[in-house]
């Protein structure tokens, strides 16, 4: 398989899960959300961010055992080592927005092989 091939494979994979996670997003909107602070007052966190950044890490875990996540709320949680390929997860970008508006938010997933970006989510 040469490298573009198993990009493809990547990316089919990770629009599946994208596609998965957007109606509990959707959803998400609708509902009472859980908020709490991180390193501030300004630094929020919702259920919604820890089910998101949950979901992708499941998913990258079950399907790609070797690569390594690093996520806005679990950090280099479960990551030992270095890794030729990681993903990074920002699962609510503009978490403020998303409690006080429900709205001017996003889902942020990235793959990176060797140091460069490959593959990019904006959901």
């Amino acid at each position: 398989m040469d490298m573009k091939e198993h990009l493809i494979e990547i990316h089919e994979q990770a629009k599946k899960w994208v596609e998965e996670i957007i109606p509990f997003i959707k959803e998400s909107i609708l509902t009472k959300l859980t908020v709490d602070t991180k390193s501030s007052a300004n630094d929020l966190v919702t259920n919604v961010d820890k089910a998101v950044e949950s979901h992708f890490r499941a998913k990258i875990q079950e399907t790609y055992p070797t690569h390594g996540i690093i996520g806005e709320e679990h950090g280099y949680e479960g990551v030992k080592g270095s890794f030729d390929s990681i993903w990074v997860i920002d699962p609510i970008d503009g978490t403020t927005n998303f409690v006080k508006q429900k709205d001017y938010f996003c889902v942020l997933v990235s793959y990176y092989e060797k140091d460069i970006g490959e593959l990019a989510y904006f959901i």
